[in-house]
């Protein structure tokens, strides 16, 4: 369990340095019944940390950040690990290994992203759960629409393109989950929605950021568009099976 003087390190980190900080502030405030995180601090600042979000019917998210001890992986079939320290950690037979980059876009890019709209005309809506398309089959629809916030441009009746904000702080709102169907593809819908959304963060007064993997050239080039630029690598190492587990610690 976390110790209020570990709460008092995350929530005095974050406030330095909200973008290197908000997975893990975000889900110790909001989500603590799926949060399991453990904790380095040198002084009164978190030094490192293990963070394990137990997803529903999802693969656990963990992020292992700055200066930490021996890593365990908790005894999952499936795992998302973002791997952002120097330790070593094993992971399963199999697994995927990327480089990825966390992009953000400060106050500049609120010009870009009205040139953006401003040259597209299409209307942004918020996603119903029963038309959404996910880019891939491990996403718990319905998980990700009782804690995200889904937009989309629609095109036939159906969403041509979706995104989601599934952390919004006053601070941050990180975007994930972008995909475009692939008829749709070459149009610019990515760019406008990721616009859109960029520019509804900006106007809150939070920094808008997102994560790519890096041999991802499209996706880069669209968040470059609007003036996304690279502020943090990690790797990223996933594996595939997908099956609902109970919490263990590592």
């Amino acid at each position: 369990m976390t110790t209020a003087e570990e709460l008092e390190a995350v929530e005095k980190s974050y406030r330095r340095n909200p973008l290197f900080f908000a997975y893990l502030y975000h889900d110790l405030l909001h989500e603590p019944d799926a949060t399991e995180a453990y904790i380095k601090t040198a002084g009164r600042y978190v030094r490192g940390y293990i963070l394990i979000y137990w997803r529903p019917r999802w693969c656990p998210a963990v992020h292992i950040v700055g200066d930490v001890d021996e890593v365990k992986l908790p005894d999952a079939d499936c795992i998302r690990v973002h791997l952002e320290s120097g330790v070593k950690i094993e992971t399963p037979r199999g697994a995927r290994r990327e480089l990825a980059v966390t992009m953000a876009c400060g106050p500049p890019c609120a010009e870009k992203a009205k040139e953006i709209l401003a040259s597209g005309g299409w209307a942004v809506e918020a996603v119903a759960p029963e038309d959404y398309h996910p880019a891939s089959p491990l996403v718990d629809v319905e998980y990700l629409f009782s804690r995200c916030k889904v937009y989309g441009i629609y095109a036939g009746g159906k969403p041509a393109t979706t995104a989601a904000v599934c952390v919004s702080l006053p601070e941050v709102w990180i975007i994930t989950d972008v995909y475009t169907r692939p008829e749709h593809r070459g149009r610019g819908l990515a760019t406008y929605l990721t616009a859109y959304i960029t520019l509804q963060a900006l106007a809150a007064g939070a920094t808008p950021a997102l994560s790519v993997v890096e041999d991802n050239a499209a996706a880069i080039k669209t968040y470059r568009k609007i003036g996304y630029r690279a502020v943090r690598t990690f790797l990223l190492v996933t594996t595939d099976t997908n099956t609902r587990r109970t919490p263990t610690s590592p």
